[in-house]
């Protein structure tokens, strides 16, 4: 198994040159192809939307878009990148619902985390769990602090015995299979056994031992009440480079509504998080 087709997102935010290093890396160690995406929303005021506003603001949209073309081109000035730009002005269509729909031709999406102090039209911090829930995709966050260091090495993934963490177990498995320690973090609450065997951890370790990963289970039996800052203290514990974890989230009326630790963990990563749904 392995990962032919990278979609990295790309935005003003502080992570965007680990984001694409890190993309540039991954396309190298799969020999993948990798696609660019810019998105620039119409947002426009409505007491603002004069022509002569409208062009202006065109006019900046596309700038801003030809920034973020030279920022990709200048990290895949040797490979064969695939530069994609959508402008809302003129194509229309919600930032999420652009990214998601190019996402569903991808094998893995590349995002960094949005800073949201750095441009008042960003995105929310937990676009790319959002993207992840929506797309269907797996999606690889960088932090918004960066993260320039290597990323796979060393991984702890959170299981519960849920269909998203064990789609985020499939999907990590071209990492997971080449990392040199994993850790499996089992949760497994309170009085409640869920999609576990009569051991926790031990039927997720097999599956994984037949992969070619060796796994340490650690099993979390007293039930955190915080899963998302139980793993980044069980990556900060182990040295870990990756957290691996199922997101989760459900559709409500035009908006998408995400699971508590999903949000949390968007609040309180240190280091790369791959997330699937």
């Amino acid at each position: 198994m392995s990962w032919k087709d990278l979609l990295v997102y790309v935005d003003e935010g502080a992570a965007l040159d680990d984001t694409l290093s890190l993309a540039a890396r991954f396309a190298d160690r799969f020999e993948a192809h990798v696609a660019g995406l810019a998105v620039v929303p119409f947002s426009l005021p409505l007491e603002m939307s004069q022509p002569s506003r409208i062009r202006d603001y065109g006019a900046r949209m596309r700038r801003r878009l030809e920034t973020l073309e030279q920022h990709f081109g200048k990290a895949f000035s040797r490979r064969n990148g695939e530069w994609r730009a959508h402008d809302g002005l003129a194509e229309g269509g919600e930032r999420l619902e652009v990214i998601s729909r190019h996402a569903r031709y991808a094998d893995l999406i590349l995002m960094g985390q949005p800073d949201v102090s750095h441009d008042v039209d960003a995105p929310p911090t937990d676009l790319p769990a959002q993207v992840a829930v929506a797309s269907g995709r797996p999606v690889l966050a960088v932090p918004r602090s960066g993260w320039s260091g290597a990323v796979g090495e060393h991984v702890v993934v959170g299981w519960n015995g849920s269909r998203e963490a064990a789609r985020a177990i499939s999907d990590a498995l071209p990492l997971l299979q080449t990392a040199k320690t994993v850790r499996v973090q089992v949760f497994t609450g309170r009085n409640r056994l869920d999609g576990h065997g009569e051991l926790p951890g031990g039927d997720i370790a097999t599956m994984l031992s037949r992969h070619g990963v060796i796994v340490e289970v650690v099993r979390d039996a007293g039930g955190s009440a915080d899963p998302a800052s139980s793993l980044v203290a069980a990556a900060k514990d182990s040295g870990a480079d990756l957290i691996v974890m199922g997101a989760y989230g459900q559709p409500r009326v035009r908006e998408l509504v995400l699971g508590g630790t999903t949000h949390e963990m968007m609040r309180v990563m240190d280091r790369p998080v791959l997330l699937a749904h």
